[in-house]
């Protein structure tokens, strides 16, 4: 690690010059674990062999505080970007994909739960279950919900979105062919890869968790 100037705090949606003028730009979030700490770091560099993390202090659910030591992205292990309470998903909301799989498109895609135990971050191992053996992988835009809300109106979705990042949602597809609910085929420990940090980026409303 390297030490650098005296901690500054950051808004999420962090303000950098552009012209004579100031444009907002995204703030891309990692969650790290390093020397067998936890952590989060925001993620500096556009070079992927050149991303530097400059450590958060505390948690980055609201507006934060750099710490001012950052250390390589290369030199930490990239961990799931939130550990969510569960996991809120969606089946048949792409036609093309549905019929693929000789479905009916419904009239409202499905939801169905995945539980916080099976996140697991990239580059982490997926478990291939020993009842199944057809297991299918699916890339998939994550939302990260940043507060408590129920029946949010399409005009205020925006308020309650803290980021996005991408997940590798994957599916135990012969088990879900012969079982008619959706927990052990898609729900079982871990299958849903969330990626690097996930691109780490979360903004309001802006993208990576990313």
């Amino acid at each position: 690690m390297r030490e650098a100037p005296p901690p500054c705090r950051v808004s999420l949606e962090r303000q950098t010059p552009a012209s004579s003028a100031r444009a907002k730009q995204p703030v891309r979030i990692a969650r790290f674990s390093i020397d067998g700490n936890v952590a989060f770091g925001a993620v500096e560099g556009d070079q992927p062999d050149q991303l530097v993390l400059d450590i958060i202090k505390g948690i980055p659910f609201a507006d934060f505080e750099l710490s001012g030591t950052k250390v390589p992205l290369s030199k930490v292990r990239l961990l799931p970007p939130v550990l969510p309470n569960k996991v809120v998903a969606f089946g048949r909301n792409y036609a093309e994909h549905a019929r693929e799989l000789g479905n009916e498109v419904p009239d409202a895609p499905f939801a169905f739960f995945k539980p916080s135990t099976s996140v697991i971050g990239p580059g982490d191992a997926i478990q291939y279950p020993s009842f199944s053996e057809e297991l299918h992988h699916e890339a998939e835009l994550a939302v990260v919900i940043g507060r408590m809300c129920r029946e949010v109106p399409r005009e205020r979705v925006k308020d309650v979105i803290f980021g996005y990042t991408c997940a590798n949602d994957v599916t135990a597809r012969d088990v879900q062919r012969r079982e008619k609910q959706w927990a052990r085929p898609r729900a079982s420990t871990p299958p849903a890869r969330w990626a690097p940090g996930s691109r780490p980026t979360w903004t309001r409303p802006t993208s990576p968790f990313s």
